[in-house]
């Protein structure tokens, strides 16, 4: 009898550790797998637009965005600073936090005055109000062609920061102009 009650205290004290410890680990796996969605979302197409002040300051389209921790990978990106110009590039982060974004692959800037910015990559900051790249540049327009490592563009003040500039440029008598190394 005494060997009988101790066999039932023991399935008794197995099965209710087994309830505690399946309770937790369905708790824990809960826990990840909503953390795994934040981190593993997927968007076919993102859309984002910056409004402040009632006015449309900017807008973020990407064909592709997958949610990591603190960022969004984005795939086919185009950003519209509207009525100044347009950002287009293969690939990027977003920071939804910061609103900074980095633009990478075959990027493309184009102004609306016809001149065109080309590069590897392009790093938007929000909160400087800059737009920069330490990469090889090349800017092109009607009557001029222009190369260069780095480029800084301050947005408020519509500022245009070259460094290690080689210019090409037409005069009014379509002749070809070269300058070197130029500090603009």
């Amino acid at each position: 009898m005494k060997g009988s009650k101790f066999y039932k205290f023991l399935i008794l004290g197995i099965f209710i550790n087994l309830i505690i410890f399946t309770g937790i680990y369905f708790w824990n796996r809960g826990k990840q797998s909503i953390k795994s969605i934040i981190i593993k979302s997927y968007l076919e197409k993102l859309s984002y637009t910056e409004i402040k002040d009632g006015v449309k300051n900017w807008q973020l389209i990407a064909d592709k965005a997958i949610s990591s921790e603190d960022k969004i990978l984005l795939k086919g990106v185009n950003i519209n600073f509207f009525k100044r110009f347009r950002l287009m590039g293969n690939s990027g982060t977003f920071n939804p936090k910061t609103r900074d974004i980095r633009i990478e692959g075959q990027v493309k800037l184009w102004q609306a005055n016809g001149y065109s910015l080309s590069t590897d990559y392009l790093i938007y900051s929000h909160h400087l109000g800059l737009i920069f790249t330490d990469a090889p540049i090349i800017i092109k327009g009607e009557d001029i062609n222009l190369s260069g490592f780095g480029m800084r563009y301050f947005l408020k003040e519509g500022k245009l920061v070259l460094s290690k500039v080689k210019l090409v440029f037409m005069d009014k008598h379509n002749t070809r102009c070269k300058i070197k190394n130029a500090k603009l």
